[in-house]
């Protein structure tokens, strides 16, 4: 029988769109690239410090001890971090009032600016308020993954939310490498700049311009070529107020899926568990009281696809009230925060000296181990990620992402141990075997870092609306910004107390870690697997 002879009130929403099996849309590529052209910028003006910040705030004579430096790079780190964190919902907002393009030009702008700044610091006060600027503009994050999610749908985000999720890693690699190799231009290219007496007062300019010229010309690409994404919307409340469920005709297939109007699709008789849907009987108190809350307006769901009409702006209370959002937030921050911290600690202790019980590297060769982690990011998120994507559920490759941290720290002492067992020199082959162990070390954290893009695609998947997706990414990113400025300082300052008083062998922070790391997988255990929005009304 046909199915439109058969449709009752009963029948889910939109289900001829499951019924259907759709071609993925075609991806817009010029504008994806320009997308990740500009998500680039943050991750390079941001880790292009990491190999010579230890450096530079050593010759500033702030602590006696070079290995107690670390409270003061995790300052530093921090400072960025914090002003992210305060301004990062903000944008977000504002870009729902005047377009995502606006927010993103400006944000780009402000963090070449900013970059340029630090290049001219001189002291600390001075290198605190350049981050603090970086930060505030580098807030506009969570608008380009909102724009990431309108112009992608179900059907080819697969494709999308790696390619994205490449330009991370990349920036990771390219940043550091261009901190190490431009900073301290006078001593590594006399002939070219040693008698440049500017770059000798400003050892660390050079790569500070490079990065924030680049951020510009960025920005000048963006005003020209990228589009605005944002749906612009009538008020039309009232008239949906006075139109009954027969007068409102149902909408064409919404070029993207946000929960609102996935649980539309959900069958009446059936409880959505993540990937998987369990039959139950129809009058099971769980799904009449699921069912009740999904399908309690058909106008409201129908409305909520329509480009045309206006929702009423959900608060941040209210927003963080819908479980898998709220659950989103809390292991996003503890994600974020062993992620952050992983960073901070790893370039720590390269640069320790091996008595102290680290590695005794250079600016140089820090740089080419962040660069090991962004180019084994860059080949699974290419060759991997996509497949298990396809193949697995999304919170459970959350899971199994987030458990790979606490095994991540458990294995940084190896390499000490690899490179002077008992205090000796290290000769080639040991120091080969140290490489050998930093790869493998890196990749398992890249590993991990994948759950940053898995909780992009579950931001987008359950926005309670199209209108909601760049508060919703602002709220979970603003879990993630609050660890990201307390990481650093935390474990810097774990790891020189370790080490200062040589607690556990100096190895304490280790212990403190793979702790903390436990507790966020046991926070990301509590992401429900409810598919859409069942919290207040957004008409």
């Amino acid at each position: 029988m046909d199915s439109a002879e058969t449709a009752n009130e009963t029948t889910p929403l939109l289900e001829a769109q499951h019924d259907a099996v759709k071609a993925p849309t075609p991806l817009p590529k010029a504008q994806l690239a320009i997308l990740c052209a500009i998500r680039l910028m943050d991750p390079l003006t941001f880790t292009q410090i990491f190999p010579y910040i230890n450096q530079f705030l050593t010759s500033l004579k702030l602590v006696p001890d070079e290995s107690q430096i670390g409270f003061y790079s995790g300052l530093v780190e921090s400072s960025f971090a914090l002003f992210q964190l305060l301004f990062i919902y903000q944008w977000a907002r504002i870009s729902d009032m005047v377009g995502r393009r606006p927010v993103i030009i400006i944000g780009t702008t402000g963090l070449s600016i900013s970059t340029i700044l630090f290049g001219l610091t001189s002291n600390l006060p001075q290198i605190l308020i350049a981050r603090c600027l970086a930060g505030t503009f580098s807030g506009t994050a969570a608008v380009l993954h909102s724009v990431l999610g309108e112009l992608t749908d179900q059907s080819n985000q697969a494709i999308a939310f790696p390619i994205y999720g490449l330009f991370w890693p990349l920036g990771s690699i390219v940043g550091p490498l261009i901190g190490g190799t431009l900073a301290n231009p006078a001593d590594k290219f006399p002939r070219i700049f040693g008698s440049v007496s500017f770059l000798i007062r400003h050892p660390y300019f050079l790569p500070c311009l490079f990065s924030g010229l680049v951020a510009f010309a960025m920005a000048i690409f963006a005003y020209f070529f990228l589009d605005e994404t944002l749906h612009r919307h009538s008020d039309i409340n009232g008239e949906i107020d006075s139109k009954t469920d027969d007068d409102l005709e149902p909408p064409t297939t919404p070029t993207t899926t946000y929960g609102a109007l996935g649980a539309s699709t959900t069958s009446p008789t059936s409880i959505p568990t993540g990937a998987h849907t369990h039959s139950e009987p129809e009058t099971h108190p769980a799904t009449v009281a699921h069912n009740a809350r999904v399908h309690r307006s058909k106008a409201t769901l129908l409305a909520a696809q329509d480009p045309h009409v206006t929702v009423r702006e959900l608060s941040m209370r209210q927003l963080f009230a819908i479980p898998i959002i709220g659950a989103l937030c809390l292991s996003g921050c503890a994600l974020c925060f062993v992620a952050t911290a992983f960073d901070a600690v790893f370039v720590l202790f390269c640069y320790t000296p091996i008595e102290s019980g680290g590695l005794s590297f250079n600016t140089s060769q820090i740089g080419y181990a962040l660069a090991i982690a962004g180019s084994s990011s860059i080949i699974i998120q290419l060759t991997i990620f996509p497949s298990l994507l396809r193949r697995f559920s999304i919170t459970g490759l959350y899971n199994v992402f987030m458990f790979l941290w606490p095994i991540t720290f458990a294995a940084m002492p190896i390499l000490h141990f690899t490179i002077a067992p008992g205090g000796e020199a290290p000769g080639p082959k040991r120091l080969a075997l140290v490489w050998t162990e930093i790869v493998f070390l890196m990749v398992l954290s890249r590993l991990g870092c994948l759950a940053y893009s898995v909780s992009l695609i579950l931001c987008k998947e359950h926005s309670p609306a199209p209108t909601a997706l760049a508060k919703t990414n602002g709220l979970v990113l603003l879990g993630m910004c609050l660890a990201r400025a307390g990481a650093p300082a935390f474990v810097s300052s774990v790891f020189a107390w370790s080490i200062k008083y040589h607690v556990l062998g100096g190895y304490l922070w280790i212990i403190v870690m793979v702790l903390v790391c436990l507790l966020g997988c046991s926070l990301s255990k509590r992401i429900a697997h409810p598919q859409g929005y069942v919290g207040p009304p957004v008409i």
